[in-house]
């Protein structure tokens, strides 16, 4: 019986003393120093978002309009309302800019196409193939 006494005694020994050695010279135990966001990052925060603000927004929707050729009217005859949607987005409308510039009637400016814009994301939905409808399909 001491014999298994000893054997315990030696193995309770043995597994202190790697618990000891899993420790870094300021007594933090190295599994939670692995565990340290690197320099910079934080832990339980939101990921920055791609799509900031309003003007983001606007400028993925130009960018995505000219890629696209979504509209036959020369970019500076295209107008955008962007708002917040909800906390994870924005929509712009695009409307037609009627001026002397692009022609029309000044006192109406009608909707063409919307956008859906991810704040985190970047991605985007339209429904500029369907505006009348409004069934959004995603686009870059």
């Amino acid at each position: 019986m001491s014999s298994s006494f000893v054997k315990l005694f030696a193995l309770a020994l043995l597994v202190a003393s790697g618990v000891a050695c899993s420790r870094d010279e300021s007594g933090k135990d190295a599994d939670a120093a692995a565990n340290v966001p690197p320099s910079g990052s934080s832990v339980g925060q939101p990921p920055k978002p791609v799509v900031p603000d309003e003007n983001a927004a606007v400028q993925r929707v130009e960018a995505s309009i000219a890629k696209n050729k979504l509209s036959a009217l020369k970019p500076e005859c295209l107008s955008y309302i962007p708002y917040a949607s909800d906390a994870q987005g924005f929509i712009v409308d695009v409307h037609e800019l009627h001026n002397e510039a692009c022609g029309g009637d000044p006192s109406v400016a009608p909707r063409l196409f919307s956008f859906n814009v991810d704040k985190v994301s970047g991605r985007m939905t339209t429904d500029a193939s369907d505006p009348a409808e409004g069934l959004f399909h995603a686009i870059d």
